[in-house]
């Protein structure tokens, strides 16, 4: 009897395992999606930091990395287009890789059924989606005389529709009941960092498409932003603006501001002068992206004010739009930057990343740039140049003859003679 008892009592036990074993997987209450920080990064700098204090050796490896930085942007503006397009491939791909590890370390999510291929599925379907489409749109006219781009031209909008229900069709397979909770969560996690990164990433080749200006300046400016107020803030900064930042002063913003303006005024009256930066992106087959080949339009001509008998005031065009730009680097774009040290502390994470010492990782850079794009693609296509249907006068203006005369004989097609 004590032997059947007993063995009930195992098979009952037993049971109840089964049953803990098969109980979907819940999402963890207090996510923490922080990575393990690597020290090698700075061993290069060790000679550097030895005889250091400790208080100051973070300011100098920022300093040190910094410098580096600035001067890797310069080489790669010096390089070109195609340099510029290939590293802002590479910046959002590794922003994107360093957002989905925090998500799959804070919802404990790491191991559900592939769940890396299903990610990086999506996010090549995204820039293939999404950046191919801004790049046919600037570019596709002359890139579809190439026979290889052709049919991904054409059909460039089914081969994504088609790919994108393809991998919710795998992720579909991949269901399983005890990860049906986080599964779900985390593809919508992966949709929203694809929406947050890549969208903004398309909006900002559209910007740099029609003249390096457009890109260079909004980036630049946003960075002397952060620096400046990073300075003002340590220097006066008294008053705290919002917890999600506290080293964040007003007294770092309004400096920060007028240096700002100072900035953008005074960089984009030296662009003005190189149509290396003012003339938008053409493609042809033989010399591939080129930038250099436009006439002046009004935007960047020299204006000549005459305020009395001895005095003039010569401008360009542009640099009154330089003023809306750096004035939007220092109120929207550190708008940006609140909402993602929200959501570093919604995840309890210091910083995105450890790619580069000191600063954190990638997506603690480019953090306030992502919106900011947004609005500076929407500010040229309805501020600046005057909007025809789909098309913009200055857009028709810069494309080939042949395209010119292709454009104006449609025009003519629809248009009622009767």
């Amino acid at each position: 009897m004590v032997y059947r008892k007993n063995r009930k009592n195992y098979k009952e036990l037993s049971e109840g395992n089964s049953s803990s074993n098969d109980e979907m997987e819940r999402l963890p209450s207090k996510p923490n999606g922080s990575i393990t920080q690597a020290e090698d990064n700075v061993k290069i700098l060790a000679p550097v930091l030895d005889s250091v204090k400790p208080k100051n050796k973070n300011p100098l490896v920022r300093t040190i990395l910094g410098f580096s930085m600035a001067f890797c942007f310069i080489f790669i503006i010096y390089m070109g287009p195609l340099s510029i397009f290939l590293s802002m491939l590479i910046s959002i791909t590794k922003c994107y890789s360093e957002l989905i590890t925090i998500g799959l370390n804070a919802y404990k999510s790491t191991h559900l059924p592939w769940i890396t291929f299903i990610y990086w599925y999506f996010y090549s379907i995204a820039v293939y989606g999404l950046l191919g489409q801004s790049i046919i749109d600037e570019f596709g006219y002359e890139l579809q005389k190439n026979q290889l781009f052709n049919f991904l031209i054409l059909y460039h909008g089914l081969i994504s529709c088609t790919l994108y229900f393809i991998g919710l069709f795998i992720f579909s397979l991949t269901l399983t009941k005890k990860y049906y909770l986080k599964q779900y969560t985390i593809i919508g996690f992966i949709h929203l960092v694809i929406l947050v990164i890549v969208f903004p990433s398309s909006l900002g080749i559209k910007n740099a498409s029609k003249g390096l200006i457009w890109f260079l300046l909004p980036l630049c400016s946003v960075i002397f932003n952060d620096v400046a107020a990073y300075i003002f803030g340590r220097v006066l900064g008294r008053t705290k603006i919002t917890d999600l930042s506290p080293k964040k002063t007003w007294e770092g913003v309004f400096g920060a501001l007028f240096l700002t303006l100072i900035f953008g005024y005074s960089a984009s009256a030296f662009m003005c002068r190189f149509k290396f930066f003012t003339c938008p992106f053409k493609y042809d087959n033989l010399n591939g992206l080129i930038n250099d080949e436009c006439e002046v339009t009004y935007l960047f001509e020299l204006k000549t004010v005459q305020l009395t008998k001895d005095i003039e005031i010569k401008f360009h065009n542009f640099q009154l739009h330089s003023l809306v730009i750096t004035f939007l680097a220092s109120t929207l774009a550190p708008f940006g930057g609140f909402l993602a040290s929200g959501f570093k502390r919604a995840l309890n994470v210091k910083d995105f990343g450890n790619a580069i010492p000191g600063h954190g990782g990638f997506m603690d850079r480019l953090d306030c740039q992502y919106l900011y794009h947004v609005f500076i693609y929407f500010y040229i296509n309805y501020i600046v140049y005057e909007p025809v249907k789909f098309q913009n006068v200055q857009y028709i203006k810069n494309e080939p003859k042949e395209r010119q005369v292709e454009f104006l004989n449609f025009i003519n097609s629809k248009i009622d003679m009767t």
